[in-house]
């Protein structure tokens, strides 16, 4: 009798360990940048979508907004920390993922971003990876592309914000455009009259900034020279583009870090989007496949980030966005989009 009692005992403690072990929420730190110069977000409204949609109730989000400085990445991991979360949704720009490499590292937590591109941030850690393809091979594609336009002469507007993913992108679009670049224009916060002296020498404009800056710009220069080209970096996304740019933003050029075809081809699943007042577009589409690709991964190989880290090597996710590939360097791989900014991202 006594050793079917401690029979039972074991039974019942084996279960109960297996219910505590996949039953148990599973935390996901989400940190996403917020601020006047970016317009509404709905990153929170995104991932509880993609949370319903998946059939992982069992996941809690815990959001924690950056304005783009280091303390405010500090501060975020700092929270996730004080909460046991390990595994991290973000961040948005190559700025603040520079902040957090090192934290990272530190407090042994894994992150996977929806839209950082910077060679400078991917690839440099095995708790650090992208979603999105490095600006050597966006820029590649990108140059080409206005060349093919006819555009063989740029002015280039320059944020002062986001230095590592600004700096970056003017050295490899230097790199890669076979055009001439008239000149850069640093931009901080005003816009100032001389920036658009000598838009009659060029071709097209190039701003490399901000969503807010991006339309303001962009208004400006057309204001200026109707006829000129206008083109956008993906740091321009965001609804403040929109607020803005006006009518205008029809007219620039940008890059998008998700293959439209292959959105187009899922119908089914953006017309969820559409249902739940969700726009498709960068946003919704890389956060989306960013929650999906790491859920994914964890469920396959387990929650510790010391065994998962390296598993994001040499993985590929079929995304809502497109197939993503991540070469055992940690570099991603994914098709992207060049298009007219479209009136479905104002949303």
């Amino acid at each position: 009798m006594k050793k079917v009692t401690i029979l039972i005992i074991l039974f019942f403690l084996v279960i109960t360990s297996f219910y505590l072990i996949y039953e148990q929420k599973l935390k996901i730190g989400v940190i996403y940048f917020s601020s006047e110069s970016h317009g509404k977000t709905h990153t929170k409204e995104i991932l509880n979508f993609a949370k319903q949609n998946t059939g992982r109730e069992n996941v809690e989000l815990y959001f924690k907004s950056s304005d783009g400085s280091k303390r405010a990445i500090e501060e975020a991991v700092s929270y996730f920390a004080a909460n046991n979360v390990k595994h991290i949704i973000g961040p948005d720009m190559s700025s603040e993922a520079s902040y957090l490499l090192p934290l990272l590292e530190k407090e042994k937590m894994i992150a996977l971003a929806p839209k950082v591109t910077s060679p400078d941030v991917i690839g440099k850690s095995p708790y650090f990876y992208s979603i999105a393809p490095p600006d050597s091979s966006i820029i590649r594609t990108f140059s080409q592309h206005i060349s093919r336009q006819g555009t063989d002469s740029l002015i280039i507007y320059a944020d002062q914000s986001n230095t590592v993913y600004v700096n970056s992108y003017l050295e490899l679009f230097n790199k890669h455009y076979t055009g001439k670049i008239i000149s850069i224009i640093s931009v901080a916060e005003k816009i100032e009259p001389d920036f658009f002296n000598n838009l009659a020498q060029a071709d097209g404009v190039l701003m490399v900034t901000g969503p807010k800056k991006t339309g303001i710009l962009a208004q400006k220069v057309h204001l200026k020279e109707p006829t000129i080209n206008i083109y956008s970096s993906d740091y321009g996304h965001g609804a403040a583009v929109y607020d803005y740019g006006g009518n205008v933003v029809w007219q620039i050029y940008t890059t998008m870090l998700y293959s439209a075809k292959h959105v187009n081809d899922e119908e089914k699943l953006a017309s969820k989007f559409r249902a739940r007042g969700i726009a498709v577009n960068q946003d919704s589409i890389n956060y989306y496949d960013t929650f999906n690709y790491l859920l994914t991964m964890i469920e396959k190989h387990g929650r510790d980030p010391e065994l998962l880290k390296n598993k994001f090597r040499g993985s590929t996710f079929p995304g809502f966005g497109g197939i993503i590939k991540i070469n055992e360097a940690g570099i991603t791989k994914r098709d992207i989009s060049i298009r007219l900014f479209d009136l479905e991202g104002a949303s």
